[in-house]
């Protein structure tokens, strides 16, 4: 992430850009005169206004002693040598004007308008003014070009002036891009330096100039906006006993011993005490730089705290886990028990019910038929209850995923066809046409084959079930790889807005007392859950009193269809 640069490089900066002031305006206040002595001398006869040498000579020497006694222009250099530029450039071209563009005088502004750009270019790292500036010589050099009777040839001038604009904004160019990317490492380093509670100084052993990093203004309690690095400020915050190890470790460094880490303690206004580990060294002087000292100052009251932070998060994270731990284990002893408690209630009740069942079968086998009408609600009661249990039980193992299902290669259409004839006789008594429409073989799935069978019952059962009159067809068919099973039939149709609910389990359309069909409500939420387990999908099609149509789409197995492709005619035949 981009941060603005340390207060140490906008300190730098400031003296930068008077330093670069200062020295264009003593070029400034030398070249003025001798451009004036050398024009005079190269043509006695042109046009030499000595107001204008003398007006620009008195605004530079003004300028450049004025940053010597207000605080103005050392804080604003660059918009001074900005202000600057414009004024020497108009001078340039006003006494190019007078003498009708001479050959010496379109020299004169040429240097004048790069060494400018020049200076321009040093002070500033972004091309907002450098595009003013260039837009401002444009047109002055089309004032120049009007005379008629200039000595230089327009074209080549205007032309030239161009080319040289051109050529300095592909310099700024790649000068604003170089700085871009220098600010953009500077960020990262402030940003490095601020997570790591690292700061850094300098001292100037020559001025005794004291600078530091941002990251200091913050270990020490100062604030960068109105603050300035202060060697006394630093050493009036730390503890008494301290003072003498720093004295010593600063005579150390200026004598160029080495010395280990220093560790002080220190106290900020806010009450806050900090533990800082110094260290510095020193680097003798160059062509460039005097000798200095330098070196890096880190808060390690900071890095304990985040020590310590990372510990009580991993601490956290531990426990968490622990916990996880401890909710899978109870969910796996949970659902182990839940298993034991469906076993022993598919044995305590299955088992009572079957007999009880089994004896109303043969009870209605030994009463005469006054007493059968007796009997006959029994067994039909019992097998009711039993057929809830088995929906129930299945249930609560798809809930657990307590379904373990033997996944072979099955013929749904064979399946299909034998399936409705044991139904046909329930929709017969019911007045309805039960009709097939599939091969009779050669339609295989990968699917589980009591599973299957179990869809496909609860899917003919219920619209034999909610068919009143007319007929249910099923049919069987490959498409894009799948084999679809659909079942229709003609009955009153689903209002549309069950349909959400249509595959939860204990839901039902008519329910209290205008219920009209007997059922738990379980079945197609059974039904749903087979079929997903299977891989497959059950979709829904229905309109009000036309009838209700459900699909079945499972993938079909290819390998078995490639060898069933490859049976011959006769073959076929003779299947």
């Amino acid at each position: 992430m981009y941060r603005p640069p340390s207060v140490k490089g906008e300190e730098w900066k400031r003296r930068a850009h008077i330093y670069i002031y200062r020295l264009a305006a003593v070029l400034c206040i030398i070249m003025i005169p001798a451009f004036g002595v050398m024009y005079h001398a190269a043509d006695p006869l042109s046009t030499l206004d000595w107001v204008l040498h003398a007006a620009m000579e008195v605004v530079s020497i003004a300028l450049f002693l004025w940053t010597f006694v207000a605080k103005w222009p050392r804080r604003h250099a660059s918009k001074l040598l900005l202000v600057h530029a414009f004024a020497l450039t108009l001078w340039s071209a006003s006494l190019s004007y007078l003498n009708g563009l001479g050959a010496n005088n379109a020299v004169g502004f040429f240097l004048t308008v790069i060494s400018c750009a020049m200076f321009l270019s040093l002070a500033f790292d972004r091309q907002g003014p450098l595009s003013a500036y260039g837009g401002y010589v444009v047109a002055l050099t089309v004032l120049l070009v009007m005379p008629a009777d200039s000595e230089v040839n327009e074209t080549i001038f205007v032309s030239a002036m161009l080319v040289t604009l051109a050529i300095v904004y592909v310099a700024v160019s790649s000068r604003v891009q170089v700085l871009e990317a220098l600010r953009e490492r500077e960020g990262h380093l402030v940003e490095a330096q601020r997570t790591a509670g690292l700061g850094n100084w300098e001292l100037n052993l020559q001025t005794h100039q004291l600078d530091w990093s941002r990251e200091m203004y913050r270990i020490v309690g100062l604030d960068p906006k109105v603050d300035k690095p202060s060697f006394d400020v630093f050493a009036s915050r730390l503890y008494p006993d301290d003072h003498p190890k720093l004295i010593a470790f600063w005579d150390a460094l200026r004598k160029k011993e080495t010395r280990e880490d220093l560790t002080l303690r220190l106290q900020v206004p806010d009450g806050t005490v900090r533990s800082l580990r110094f260290r510095g060294e020193y680097a003798p002087a160059t062509s460039a730089r005097p000798e200095r000292l330098f070196g890096i100052c880190q808060d390690v009251t900071v890095a304990a705290e985040r020590e310590r932070m990372l510990m009580h998060a991993k601490n956290v994270a531990e426990h968490a886990r622990e916990e996880a731990e401890r909710a899978r284990e109870q969910a796996e002893e949970m659902a182990r028990m839940k298993s034991d408690f469906l076993a022993n209630m598919s044995h305590e009740i299955r088992t009572p019910l079957t007999a009880i069942i089994g004896f109303a079968q043969i009870l209605g086998q030994e009463v005469d038929s006054k007493q059968l009408d007796l009997v006959e609600p029994i067994e039909q009661s019992g097998r009711r209850l039993l057929a809830t249990l088995n929906s129930v039980l299945d249930l609560a193992q798809l809930k657990a995923d307590g379904v373990n299902l033997n996944m072979e290669r099955i013929d749904v259409a064979e399946e299909v066809h034998e399936l409705a004839e044991m139904l046909r006789s329930l929709a017969k008594d019911k007045g309805l046409s039960l009709v097939v429409h599939a091969p009779v073989l050669g339609l295989y799935v990968n699917a589980d084959r009591g599973a299957l069978i179990r869809v496909l019952t609860n899917l003919i059962s219920n619209a034999i079930k909610f068919t009143d009159e007319g007929r249910i067809t099923v049919s069987v068919e490959e498409e894009d790889g799948y084999i679809l099973t659909r079942v229709r039939d003609t009955g009153r149709g689903i209002d549309p807005s069950f349909l959400p609910k249509l595959f939860e389990e204990f839901r039902q359309e008519s329910t209290g007392a205008t219920r009209t069909h007997e059922g738990s409500g379980l079945g197609l939420a059974i039904t749903k859950g087979l079929v997903e387990l299977m891989g497959g999908t059950i979709t829904v099609e229905t309109e009000l009193n036309e009838g209700t149509q459900f699909t079945v789409m499972l993938l079909a197995d290819q390998e078995v269809a490639v060898a069933e492709a490859s049976i011959t005619p006769v073959r076929r035949a003779m299947a």
